[in-house]
C-alpha cells in the first residue's frame, strides 16, 4: 500500500525531477508515488508537499529522516540550476501539516 504521495508541481518539477525526488524520499516510507498537484505556489518560494496516507501517526524514522531528505531534494534542484523548494511539508488526508522542514 502506498504510504506517501509527492505532489507534482507543473511549473517546478519535470519528470526527471520527480523520479529523483521519489528516489531521495523513498527511504522514508514503504511505498511512495507521485500525485496530482493540489496546492499552488505562494509568494516567497514554493513548497514540496508530501501526503501521508495512513491514519497512524508519522513513524519516528520518517520524522528523523525528513531533514536530511529535504536537504537532498534542495541539493538536487540547486545542482541543476533550478529554484529549489523553500520547504518540504508532510500533510495528512485533511491537509493538516504533520511535519515541515524549512530550507
Amino acid at each position: 500500500m502506498t504510504e506517501l504521495l509527492v505532489e507534482t508541481n507543473r511549473t517546478r518539477i519535470d519528470g526527471e525531477d520527480m523520479t529523483a525526488v521519489l528516489g531521495l524520499l523513498g527511504h522514508l516510507a514503504g511505498r511512495i508515488e507521485p500525485a496530482q498537484q493540489r496546492s499552488e505556489d505562494e509568494d516567497g518560494g514554493w513548497t514540496l508537499f508530501v501526503h501521508w496516507l495512513s491514519d497512524e501517526p508519522l513513524p519516528q524514522a520518517l520524522l528523523a529522516g525528513l531533514p536530511s531528505a529535504a536537504l537532498s531534494v534542495r541539493r538536487h534542484f540547486t545542482e541543476l540550476g533550478k529554484e529549489p523548494p523553500a520547504g518540504l511539508s508532510v500533510l495528512d488526508r485533511d491537509e493538516t501539516v504533520l511535519a515541515s522542514v524549512a530550507l
